[in-house]
């Protein structure tokens, strides 16, 4: 156990080697809340971890190392519940080699330091575990710990503009880049015939209700209506939106269905039958490159939506009404139980509060998190831009898969309950075509 004193604790190592043994010991960092902690010693690309729970009487954290490098890369990630709950033992982490064991819990806080010649350094926060400590599985199993993902994946031609399932089973998804619509139905894909409005090229989708509908390069908004093989399009409403729609979102109001849409210049528009709203100027132009972010319909007449061009939500009521976000936005969701849910650019899930958003939980991908969906009861699923895919559930805090992931960038998670899966897809990375993936979890 751990003191929580920082200057009655001391961090020992013991290096044990020919050369005989020598102790290295520093002070802690602050701990704060923290309940438990995992110390992992890196040498080369070997680590070598310990847990603890942090307890008053205890005046040492210790850990006997096999060598005696005079360098070493020193993480200490702590948590903030004991490591019952965590599903560890106290005492030294008994490696196996992956795929087997698990690994560790996502930590709430991260301190590194090094050992240089045989000397500390002091502890520097705000860190993210390193490759070979997120690469690291331990011995520990259980029902509360990480499960492996496992992950189908299939190339598409294009990457997907737009992405929806077309019933609360997720029987059949649809994907779409331009008017070329295919239809996921189990493992079958297959290329829809869309006809109807020949002039009208969608950039943005969504399904609320019965039919999707979706929104176009020149502002105009369709509905669509689909059966086994094809796709017809209407327009659903005379008015337009901005031009160069790239997300979307609609319900039934008051007074008749309205729509909320975010253009490429930035605009947010609320179209009503007979109607429209602009306002105009509250979002950076998004970047035509990787364009990340959303729109959600909250209630009637109430939207919030968000880019990785801008540092902050906006909520359009009467008034509008802001609120930064550290870094760019780069996913926007309402999810039950959550409200609203943001990714960002600095690899953080975020929850709406009073005068902001705030971290929901680390999660473990230090990249932009592009896509959110709900996961099982309690939880949610990530993935990242550059395809890697993570779950988080109160129970075993996030979860990252290790593997190459998805292999393509992830724009939209369709949950399919119909088969106990997801479908994730998105645009093509650099080295891999654009593709989705079917993902399981043990």
């Amino acid at each position: 156990m751990i003191p929580r004193m920082r200057r009655e604790i001391l961090f020992a190592l013991w290096l044990a080697g020919c050369g005989g043994s020598e102790l290295v010991q520093l002070d802690f960092p602050a701990l704060g809340a923290a309940r438990s902690a995992i110390l992992a010693v890196t040498e080369g690309t070997t680590v070598y971890a310990t847990a603890a729970d942090i307890d008053d009487p205890a005046r040492a954290l210790v850990m006997e190392r096999p060598t005696s490098p005079l360098d070493a890369e020193l993480e200490l990630l702590l948590y903030d519940d004991a490591l019952a709950q965590l599903g560890l033992p106290p005492g030294a982490i008994r490696r196996v080699i992956a795929p087997a064991g698990s690994v560790l819990p996502a930590p709430d806080e991260v301190f590194g330091a090094q050992i240089i010649a045989g000397k500390a350094t002091g502890w520097v926060p705000g860190m993210e575990p390193s490759q070979d400590v997120r690469a690291f599985r331990a011995s520990i199993t259980g029902p509360e710990r990480c499960r492996p993902l496992r992950i189908r994946t299939a190339t598409l031609a294009h990457g997907p503009d737009y992405a929806m399932a077309l019933d609360d089973a997720g029987e059949t998804i649809l994907m779409g880049f331009e008017r070329g619509i295919l239809l996921l139905r189990g493992d079958t894909l297959i290329a829809a015939e869309v006809s109807g409005l020949p002039d009208f090229v969608p950039y943005a989708g969504r399904r609320r209700g019965m039919d999707p509908f979706f929104g176009g390069a020149d502002g105009r908004i369709a509905s669509a209506h689909v059966d086994e093989r094809r796709v017809v399009l209407t327009l659903a409403t005379t008015t337009t939106a901005a031009p160069e729609i790239r997300f979307i979102d609609g319900g039934i109001s008051g007074e008749g269905y309205e729509y909320f849409a975010l253009s490429l210049d930035g605009t947010i528009s609320r179209i009503l039958p007979g109607n429209d709203h602009y306002y105009r100027g509250t979002i950076e132009p998004l970047q035509l490159e990787g364009v990340y972010g959303g729109i959600v319909r909250l209630r009637s007449g109430k939207s919030a939506a968000g880019a990785s061009s801008s540092p902050h939500v906006v909520f359009n009521d009467d008034p509008v009404v802001t609120k930064p976000v550290p870094g760019g936005v780069t996913a926007v969701e309402q999810l039950t139980g959550f409200g609203v849910v943001i990714g960002t650019s600095d690899g953080e899930i975020r929850v709406e509060a009073t005068g902001g958003f705030e971290p929901l939980f680390p999660t473990g991908i230090p990249l932009p998190l592009t896509a959110i969906a709900p996961f099982r009861e309690d939880g949610l699923l990530y993935a990242s831009v550059n395809g890697q895919i993570g779950y988080w559930q109160p129970a075993t805090g996030a979860c990252i898969d290790e593997t190459d992931g998805l292999r393509t960038e992830a724009r939209f998670i369709i949950p399919r309950p119909r088969y106990g899966d997801w479908v994730i897809t998105g645009n093509r990375l650099e080295t891999h075509a654009a593709g989705y993936a079917i993902v399981t979890v043990d």
